[in-house]
């Protein structure tokens, strides 16, 4: 691992390192800052610190979807070869990362081409929609009650009875 110009192989050595600079980092009155630390495993690492959202520091393999973070109280009680270690697992996680991205990519692809073969054909299930869908509206029809015929009694009262016309 190499911290800024320093190359470590011990792993104590480069905890303790990572820990003074991050407690460095924290030290700084701006908001937000950036900056870089050094390399592990051929991968360029970053320190993030944004005040504005909390107080933690965020390191970042540049290139790859991983990070640890670290709040800024946790930091002085932080074993530094722990500290390493943490970074080493991410780091080792990302073949496996890989992998699943592959996979949920050839199965994305898997299905999209089981999709687009189906375009254009008819809903397997139609035939069997359209039997639901005219037996709900048979039932609807049988639940609704029929409209009442309208009382024509007070309209004969005023019509009166004439030659062509008996009641």
């Amino acid at each position: 691992m190499t911290l800024a110009a320093d190359r470590h192989t011990d792993r104590p050595a480069a905890g303790a390192q990572l820990q003074a600079t991050l407690h460095r980092l924290f030290t700084q009155p701006r908001e937000h800052l950036s900056e870089p630390l050094g390399q592990l495993g051929g991968f360029d690492l970053h320190a993030t610190i944004d005040r504005r959202v909390s107080d933690e520091v965020t390191i970042a393999f540049n290139g790859a979807p991983v990070t640890v973070t670290y709040a800024r109280a946790d930091l002085r009680d932080l074993d530094p070869v722990a500290t390493i270690g943490r970074l080493e697992r991410k780091l080792r996680s990302l073949d496996h990362l890989r992998d699943q991205a592959r996979d949920d990519a050839t199965a994305a692809r898997h299905e999209a081409q089981q999709a687009q073969a189906r375009l254009g054909t008819p809903f397997e299930h139609g035939d069997r929609l359209t039997t639901l869908t005219t037996r709900q509206a048979q039932i609807a029809a049988e639940l609704t009650p029929p409209e009442p015929a309208p009382d024509l009694t007070p309209l004969a009262a005023h019509i009166a009875p004439g030659p062509d016309l008996a009641l």
